[in-house]
């Protein structure tokens, strides 16, 4: 009887330390996984706020603008007789529009004639060599007195180059090379009429140069 009591008390003795083993292995367990956890979750933290280094911008060179450099100035074409001054003239020279045998040219000159005291009107202009072609349709203007005749003339550098008399009504084109030339001179001159008091208008209609 009493060996059997024996028997009980050393196995309740054994099973209450297995129980504090038991009990402080879980203890030990549970912060050992406290720990591993604390740890784990401050390196995901340091991970997460530790910068990512930078990287540098990549540009594609081809597309980077440029300031666009500026236009370089238009070589001029083409000069109407217009647009000059004359270096001289023997009478006033008229500037605008003009209608010769129906037809309007508005970048027009005309030189004023008549039989007694405008016998002859000229005008020089300098050129300076720039121009090739100088380009003109002539005649008397359409306001000017029926009879008269009228000689058209140009001069470049002193040599006369075209010649023409016309009526009213009558109209020529003029067409000569004035390359190199540094003087142009344009001339009317009254040769043929019966009337005295009223003026006749040569006529230059839209006179230019050209390259």
């Amino acid at each position: 009887m009493s060996n059997e009591r024996s028997r009980l008390t050393i196995a309740a003795e054994i099973a209450g330390i297995a129980a504090c083993v038991i009990a402080l292995c879980v203890l030990f367990g549970l912060k050992g996984c406290g720990s591993t956890t604390s740890n784990s979750t401050q390196g995901a933290t340091s991970i997460t706020d530790s910068p990512s280094p930078t990287r540098p911008i990549e540009t594609n060179s081809s597309e980077v603008s440029q300031e666009p450099s500026p236009p370089s100035a238009p070589s001029q074409e083409s000069l109407f007789l217009a647009d000059l001054d004359p270096v001289s003239s023997s009478y006033n020279v008229d500037k605008g529009s003009v209608d010769l045998h129906g037809r309007t040219y508005p970048q027009s000159v005309s030189l004023r004639v008549d039989k007694n005291s405008i016998p002859a009107n000229d005008a020089e202009y300098n050129i300076g060599g720039t121009w090739k072609y100088f380009d003109a349709t002539v005649g008397q203007r359409d306001d000017s007195p029926t009879g008269g005749r009228l000689a058209f003339q140009v001069f470049l550098d002193g040599r006369s180059v075209f010649s023409q008399e016309l009526t009213v009504g009558q109209t020529r084109k003029v067409h000569v090379n004035a390359a190199g030339a540094s003087r142009l001179k344009i001339k009317v001159e009254f040769t043929a009429g019966e009337y005295y008091n009223n003026y006749s208008y040569g006529a230059w209609g839209d006179a230019r140069f050209s390259k």
